[in-house]
């Protein structure tokens, strides 16, 4: 931002020097107040004129032009809203309080009461009788959730039209105002800066003048109300209409009251608080936002196309009787159903491609469906808002009122900072969606043929095979067969490797699938298979934004809002200054007046804004943005990617971060110091083995084999990955471990030959505080069977 600053203030400089140059030499007029040039002369005036005006008072026919332009756009918005408010009359349903949607949004329910899948849910399954791919029940829409179609209306896009034209041309008004002010202007020195031309268009200071104002009212106005409505005033030029015509989709997203950061709030924040309280009313807190309505392909189950949009990065599906979030489970929510992509066998059926291409019209593709905002979005966003509105009242003020130069760099500044900002966003926003994207291959599983392909064609209830050597899991899935080795660190932040296990393959498993319960059998989206057996499969849950790594991607897109100290403060401290100056502006005009000022009344209103303006600088957002957005591209320059600049400000207040991650603080070096047998009978004072040793004669066969095989360990190479605890054990035993791809496990005595194969492990369970092993002697004959159970001593 300095460097833009910087750049515009020296190019303003080098055109006043070349306008400066341009000017011949007046000696006499050097270093004084200039006279200027000859104003022209409207048509009707005699004497000397430099030249002839191009308008000839008020009832010329340019102006009446002009009269005709805005009395017919106010002629056809007041129609367009008698017809729309008409048709709200017909079709309109329980009255809302949203400006866009009128008597139409629909709104969910918030209570906690399900939604009736038969009702929001019709697309669970194909109209083929024969669909084996029958889905869950679809999910509801969020609680609070509004929504209301729009249709496109010749009428009122053709007013949309006239809004446009005529914003447009409000500019180019106040540029033939410019050119007629400073037209042939002096430009010498520090005495000689352009302060006003020779009027050729009105012929007059006075009719220019006249001329400003009434625009400069107008302006203001015309501007105020768009930008009042500015978030939903397309939808209101469109025409409410039921889902199934809509062309695009007006959403209302309900919020949480944003997280306050002020501790000790001054008085006059409470006082604005209320105020604030008062003027919502009963208004919900959300963003609202107008969403395009898409059409699927359509495949061989359900030829017709699906309407969709896409709220959040997840497709809701349009009927008849709303919007529905299709919730695919993956063949089903227990191990079970899962496990029923398994043949008896020991083949892999998967799904057939007719019902991956259902599922696929359902849920899309398997991508998180973030994109970047466009140019236009980007500038909607930072220039529509109150402090450049205020800015935009100001400069178009100091541009007239003889300040040229002074307002072109200071405009300069803003317009500068702000394509910073916007370059700033963009640049992150482009950061964050490579990091969201997570394409490669995948080898699927469908109707017993493995096919390799790319990731974004798997849907819920494929069949993947499971790749070790650096593979990154393209969704989540749950492993029904085979063991694998995932890096989780950037997912979960875990330094150490994390063995997954897939449960006994039982198709009568009627263990309800659950994502944290069952972690060491998921594969989480995003994660690195470090090493996989070669039987390998798993079955996908979960795609696209839904997946562990989605639902991160989504909290930095969408965090939690939060109001800092300084937001509050901001607010009241621009709202004291700003009635401040609204009394000084009063205080000026009536001092004029009582001193019986002969200035005409553009003057004495001129003095009146600047006052305001110098009150409550139009460089104050500039003076505040400029810290966060250099802060959030030096963060940039070191990989850290910010989307919101101004939550730049709320870590600049954190003095202590604190870290509590298993794993990664903990003190290296652990060391297996030592067991206390105990026996039947209870404790024995000489059952202490400490230090360990396995040769010592306290030690038990018994014992040793229980240390050696009762822990939840693989191996990734030469390494042994799973908790540090059970790892420093099983190495004080002095065994080792191998599995063989596909095979069971097998823990030997390298030096006394003892060997034993684990037959069933069943993990850690945190409700039990137990884990056990069922094992067998290694041997030709099968050898003898034994249980290990380890855990809190009241579990056991």
């Amino acid at each position: 931002m300095p460097f833009a600053a910087a750049a515009a203030s020296a190019a303003a400089a080098a055109a006043a020097l070349a306008l400066s140059l341009a000017q011949p030499a007046r000696a006499s007029l050097a270093y004084e107040y200039p006279d200027g040039p000859t104003s022209c002369c409207s048509a009707h005036e005699d004497g000397y004129c430099g030249c002839r005006a191009s308008i000839d008072g008020p009832g010329d026919p340019v102006l009446v032009l002009v009269y005709v332009w805005v009395a017919l756009g106010l002629i056809m918005l007041a129609a367009h809203g008698i017809l729309r408010s008409k048709q709200s009359d017909v079709r309109g349903r329980a009255a809302d309080d949203c400006f866009p949607c009128g008597r139409f949004a629909r709104t969910e329910p918030t209570g906690a009461e399900p939604l009736e899948p038969a009702k929001h849910a019709p697309f669970v399954e194909a109209e083929d009788g024969n669909n084996a791919a029958a889905l869950g029940a679809g999910g509801g829409v969020p609680p609070g959730l509004k929504y209301q179609g729009y249709c496109r209306d010749a009428f009122g896009t053709w007013a949309y039209r006239y809004v446009r034209a005529t914003s447009i041309g409000i500019w180019l008004v106040f540029l033939c105002i410019l050119i007629d002010k400073y037209n042939d202007c002096e430009v010498r020195g520090p005495d000689a800066q352009c302060f006003y031309g020779n009027f050729p268009i009105t012929g007059s200071w006075y009719t220019n003048a006249q001329i400003y104002v009434g625009w400069w009212a107008f302006t203001v106005v015309w501007f105020g109300v768009l930008f009042f409505f500015s978030r939903d005033l397309r939808n209101w030029f469109r025409r409410p209409c039921d889902l199934s015509e809509a062309e695009v989709i007006w959403v209302f997203q309900p919020e949480r009251e944003p997280e306050n950061f002020t501790t000790t709030p001054t008085w006059l924040v409470r006082r604005a608080r209320v105020l604030k309280a008062k003027l919502r009313g009963n208004r919900p807190r959300g963003t609202a936002e107008t969403l395009p309505v898409m059409e699927t392909k359509g495949c061989a189950l359900h030829p017709e196309p699906l309407r969709c949009v896409t709220i959040n990065c997840l497709r809701y599906l349009l009927t008849d009787d709303g919007l529905v979030l299709p919730e695919l489970d993956g063949g089903g929510r227990t191990f079970g159903n899962f496990n029923a992509a398994l043949k008896k066998a020991g083949g892999v059926d998967g799904l057939t491609r007719d019902e991956a291409a259902w599922r696929r019209e359902q849920v899309g593709e398997n991508r998180i469906a973030y994109e970047i905002d466009s140019w236009k979005a980007l500038l909607f966003g930072e220039f529509v808002t109150v402090m450049f509105f205020y800015q935009c009242a100001t400069y178009t003020w100091w541009f007239w009122e003889s300040y040229l130069f002074t307002a072109l760099v200071e405009a300069s500044i803003v317009f500068g900072s702000m394509a910073f900002a916007i370059y700033v966003r963009h640049i992150n926003q482009r950061s964050i969606k490579a990091m969201a994207e997570l394409r490669g291959e995948a080898t699927v599983i469908r109707e017993g043929t493995p096919s390799r392909g790319d990731s974004a064609d798997i849907v819920p209830g494929d069949a993947l095979i499971v790749e070790g050597a650096g593979w990154t899991a393209p969704c989540d899935m749950v492993l029904v067969r085979g063991t694998a080795v995932t890096d989780e660190a950037g997912l979960t932040g875990e330094s150490m490797p994390v063995a997954k296990a897939a449960r006994p393959l039982d198709f009568q498993d009627m263990t309800v699938y659950d994502e944290g319960k069952h972690a060491k059998q998921t594969l989480f989206a995003g994660t690195t298979v470090l090493q996989a057996s070669e039987d390998a499969v798993a079955v996908c849950t979960r795609t696209g934004i839904t997946t562990s790594k989605g639902r991160i991607i989504g909290l930095i897109l969408k965090p939690p809002k939060m109001t800092f100290k300084y937001d509050e403060e901001f607010t009241v401290v621009f709202a004291v200054l700003l009635a401040y100056g609204a009394v000084l502006f009063t205080y000026s005009l009536s001092m004029q007046s009582a001193r019986g000022s002969n200035a005409n009344w553009t003057v004495q209103l001129s003095i009146g804004i600047f006052t305001i303006s110098q009150m409550v600088s139009p460089l104050l957002p500039v003076f505040l943005e400029v810290g966060p957005v250099m802060s959030a591209k030096r963060l940039r320059e070191r990989g850290i990617f910010c989307v919101n600049p101004k939550r730049v400000a709320i870590c600049g207040k954190v003095r202590i971060a604190a870290f509590d991650k298993t794993g990664t603080i903990t003190k290296e070096g652990l060391e297996f110091a030592g067991v206390w047998a105990v026996g039947d009978g209870g404790p024995e004072d000489d059952a202490l083995v400490m230090p360990f040793n396995p040769g010592s004669p306290s030690v038990t066969p018994a014992l040793l084999r229980g240390i050696a095989c009762c822990h939840s360990l693989t191996k990734y190479g030469d390494q042994l990955v799973g908790n540090e605890v059970e790892i420093r054990m099983f190495a004080g035993s002095g065994w080792d471990l191998e599995g063989l791809a596909g095979q069971p496990p097998r823990v030997f005595d390298p030096i006394g030959g003892d060997a034993l194969i684990v037959a069933r492990r069943f993990d850690f369970d945190h409700a039990r505080m137990a884990m056990s092993v069922v094992v067998r002697e290694a041997g030709g004959g099968g050898g003898h069977a034994m249980a290990f159970v380890k855990g809190a001593p009241e579990a056991v």
